[in-house]
């Protein structure tokens, strides 16, 4: 599949996520949801946040019938704790 068409079927996942006014913003730019082709960045503030953004990642994902891979999947924490 090539990464437009990819794109345009997982645009509603970015839409969502968008909408939910969750993860981070630069001004008006939302930068919470980042692509590359099948590479899907969450950035997010706290961790319950970014939660809640998998769970509209994973509820979008099933309405197109697309799966996520966990041994895929990694979660990297920048901060104090």
């Amino acid at each position: 599949m090539s990464p437009l068409l990819f794109y345009v079927y997982v645009d509603c996942i970015i839409r969502k996520l968008k909408s939910s006014k969750l993860g981070c913003w630069i001004g008006d730019c939302y930068v919470g949801c980042i692509m590359y082709a099948d590479d899907l960045v969450l950035i997010s503030f706290s961790v319950c946040e970014l939660q809640k953004m998998i769970a509209i990642c994973a509820e979008e994902a099933t309405k197109i019938n697309m799966q996520f891979n966990p041994m895929k999947c990694a979660i990297c924490r920048f901060g104090p704790r």
